[in-house]
């Protein structure tokens, strides 16, 4: 099976590094332990993107142990997933795509 290219968005790339840095403010380590969580989750959307679509052609997939989705589309025709976002759950992803276009 072919892998899917990965772009993930300079926004998405924002939102990881604030997360860690909060975890890293409330636990030395954990932050680590987040950004091991999103990459395990990145490396298995280049296999196996095809999670289910939840609004507007966007796909979500939950990051473990972590309550945070990783938001994304997936263009089959290149073979290309773009993470677009990767919110914490208790966001309104309505709301938030209003606000961060």
């Amino acid at each position: 099976m072919k892998r899917f290219k990965l772009l993930i968005l300079d926004e998405a790339i924002d939102e990881i590094q604030e997360a860690i840095d909060w975890y890293d403010e409330q636990q030395a380590g954990i932050g680590k332990k987040f950004y091991t969580a999103i990459n395990d989750q990145v490396k298995l959307l280049k296999r196996t993107p095809f999670f289910g679509i939840r609004y507007d052609q966007v796909r979500c997939k939950k990051v473990r142990r972590f309550p945070y989705l990783i938001h994304y589309r997936v263009d089959e025709a290149t073979q290309l997933v773009t993470v677009i976002g990767v919110l914490h759950t208790s966001l309104d992803p309505d709301q938030y795509w209003k606000t961060h276009k």
